[in-house]
């Protein structure tokens, strides 16, 4: 088990980088750089992005990104330690979008009985004999 925040810092401090100095070179906030080295996700927008975070500043202070992200996602799902209030709150599913035949068929309904109440003359049938 990696000691990911230890990791990240130790890594960081080793290449004689500021926090200020990641951040910068990552364009990441401070604050982020920061909270990656304690471990405290609660800033994180998603867990997605967290990934991403962790792969800039790992490359920018020379570390394999793989076993970290692995090690971050780990984490992130309550695989060890941290707080369950310092993890992101899982997001639920959007609902799914209704058929699209569905909304054809209330097309048709619109065509065949919406439209004729409106404009009843257009719809008259003439009598072709006269």
């Amino acid at each position: 088990m990696i000691e990911f925040g230890k990791t990240l810092k130790s890594a960081r401090e080793a290449k004689g980088l500021s926090v200020a100095q990641v951040a910068e070179a990552t364009r990441l906030l401070p604050r982020i750089v920061e909270d990656l080295e304690k471990e405290d996700f609660s800033h994180l927008p998603a867990p997605i992005y967290g990934r991403g975070f962790v792969k800039l500043y790992c490359e920018e202070v020379g570390l394999d990104p793989k076993p970290m992200i692995a090690e971050f996602m780990d984490i992130l799902n309550g695989g060890r330690g941290g707080d369950a209030k310092e993890r992101p709150a899982a997001v639920p599913p959007p609902a799914p979008a209704p058929a699209r035949e569905s909304r054809r068929n209330a097309g048709l309904l619109t065509d065949r009985f919406l439209i004729p109440g409106i404009f009843p003359h257009t719809f008259q049938i003439r009598d072709s004999t006269g």
